[in-house]
């Protein structure tokens, strides 16, 4: 996208000037990563800042539920969301980067007295819980559809979390980076929640794009995170 705007000139004629520009959106409740209660937005989101600012792109972000936040990116109101992982489903409907910004590592967390389970296996008969607008593993949805385990869905990670303290779920799945700010703001996740020895995988975090972008945008960007 470009922002153009007139500069007089020896004030009797105008010159349009335009300028690279980005409307950005992210969400909240995913931190250390995005979340406007964090120092610059989450380490994603400082990280987003810093790359357009080293490349002077312009940019205005806000913050918004993570599938309205989406759906507003593929339909042309917002020019690009981060984080996201990547998925063959989502690559249809919008663009990637093809350099990811940051990696982390997820695991499954569980109520301490799981803390013996060693697979997603183990965990048939139990309840799964997945905060809204969060992506849910394709082995863990496979059971869902074969209602080896059973699905509750709450608003946020820290419900969730709050969920599996009170018995009324059991398992999630959360980055290693993700769950820290939780467990300092809470003795009781700290004790009660554990994840398992071995993590699902390693992820990694990307900027995905309207499928529309000004191309000279995005190879800007691409060409940046290559250095």
């Amino acid at each position: 996208m470009k922002f153009c705007y007139l500069l007089p000139i020896f004030f009797i004629s105008f010159s349009a000037k335009c300028e690279d520009y980005l409307n950005l959106v992210t969400g909240n409740d995913y931190p250390p990563y995005s979340d406007e209660r964090l120092p610059e937005g989450g380490i994603f989101t400082a990280k987003v800042k810093q790359i357009l600012n080293k490349l002077n792109i312009k940019y205005k972000i806000e913050f918004m539920p993570w599938a309205r936040g989406y759906e507003l990116v593929k339909k042309g109101t917002f020019s690009a969301t981060f984080p996201y992982t990547f998925r063959e489903e989502r690559n249809k409907e919008v663009l990637y980067l093809k350099k990811s910004i940051l990696s982390t590592k997820i695991f499954i967390y569980t109520h301490i007295k799981y803390k013996n389970k060693k697979s997603i296996d183990d965990f048939n008969g139990l309840v799964f819980c997945a905060p809204n607008g969060y992506y849910i593993e394709e082995s863990i949805q496979n059971k869902i559809n074969k209602e080896e385990i059973k699905l509750q869905k709450q608003f946020d990670a820290k419900s969730c979390l709050i969920s599996i303290i009170n018995n009324d779920a059991d398992f999630m799945i959360l980055g290693s980076e993700h769950i820290k700010k939780y467990q300092e703001e809470s003795t009781e996740i700290l004790k009660k929640i554990v994840p398992l020895k071995n993590p699902i995988k390693k992820i990694e975090l990307y900027i995905v794009f309207n499928k529309n972008i000004d191309k000279n945008i995005y190879n800007k960007i691409e060409k940046e995170l290559n250095k």
